[in-house]
């Protein structure tokens, strides 16, 4: 039979499949702190970006720095504008 490995190879499959991803599961502190994290980045990193005089990658790396308090720079924070401080 032709589909005979092919078989094998489904049935392994879902028989090792971890569960769906779009099933429903309970949000846990971590899920709810990194979702948290990741919104609170973008959408500061989205707000400084606009004032200029920095790029983009470095409004996210500055916004994520303030997010988690981990205070990663790669601007001079002297050089920034008073509203991206």
């Amino acid at each position: 039979m032709v589909l005979g490995p092919a078989r094998d190879v489904w049935q392994w499959l879902k028989a090792h499949n971890p569960g769906s991803p779009f099933k429903k599961r309970r949000l846990s502190f971590m899920t709810c702190h990194y979702i948290y994290i990741i919104a609170v980045s973008i959408v500061a990193s989205i707000l400084m970006y606009p004032a200029g005089g920095i790029a983009y990658i470095d409004a996210l790396l500055f916004a994520t720095g303030a997010a988690t308090q981990s205070g990663l720079n790669t601007v001079d924070v002297n050089q920034l504008k008073t509203e991206q401080q």
